[in-house]
């Protein structure tokens, strides 16, 4: 079901997020634009840009210059999955990179920047021009948009999640991706400027707005408020993370 409570069903149209399996396929256009010479496989990030929330400590900057593309596509990079406290936190490496795997989310978020200011668009543009219209994949995308959100499926607990003599638990959990969208869709409309476009620094001047409309806690700098994936989470962090496919 898309719906349990409402009862309507998945159909051929119903799209599904993928969560982190849009990483590899970010990775495919990556690889592409390698092939055209925009991007070096062994060129370090910092070469195409250095964000502003980089540790600039001696110790961590030796290890952040050192990153490169490679690093990030085999997770290699040495840097956390995502900080505890990014609005206030720097990021820095645990490891050097190229000593040992470790999961991050915030090297994809890292090279999505290098690949939005190599190209200058968003990423699901990018994507689009290098994939999804090549392959004929229509549905597919790293943004939002009320026509996707219509046909996106609803997050549901599990059979067993209720408790039989309270039920508690019971009903549709919060959709926290679909209601973070949603509040960035509006400023998006405000703005005339439509969330598939919308790189980093638009989403970055945006989360303000996004949050005043927002219930409270609901977006900000933390992983588990959302952006392409993360962020800001209201819209960059959601885009390497979250896409819509079918």
């Amino acid at each position: 079901m898309s719906h349990a409570l409402r009862r309507t069903p998945v159909t051929d149209t119903t799209l599904f997020e993928v969560a982190s399996l849009s990483k590899p396929v970010f990775a495919y256009a990556v690889l592409q634009l390698v092939d055209r010479g925009q991007l070096v496989l062994d060129a370090p990030l910092v070469d195409y840009l250095r964000p502003e929330y980089l540790d600039d400590g001696a110790a961590a900057r030796a290890c952040l210059d050192a990153i490169t593309v490679r690093d990030v596509l085999r997770h290699s990079t040495g840097l956390p999955d995502w900080r505890k406290d990014p609005a206030r936190e720097r990021l820095a490496p645990a490891v050097a990179p190229g000593t040992r795997i470790d999961y991050s989310g915030e090297a994809f978020l890292w090279l999505q920047r290098v690949v939005e200011t190599i190209t200058g668009e968003s990423l699901d543009q990018t994507m689009r021009r290098l994939l999804f219209v090549p392959a004929g994949m229509g549905d597919s995308s790293y943004a939002w948009s009320p026509e996707l959100a219509a046909r996106s499926v609803y997050g549901h607990r599990a059979p067993d999640a209720a408790d039989a003599t309270t039920g508690q638990g019971a009903g549709m959990p919060p959709q926290m991706l679909r209601e973070q969208w949603s509040a960035a869709q509006v400023v998006a409309e405000r703005s005339g400027t439509p969330l598939s476009a919308w790189r980093y620094a638009d989403a970055a001047r945006a989360l303000p707005a996004v949050q005043a409309i927002a219930p409270s806690g609901l977006v900000g700098y933390g992983r588990a408020t959302s952006s392409p994936t993360r962020r800001p989470a209201c819209a960059a962090r959601c885009r390497t993370t979250h896409a819509s496919w079918r």
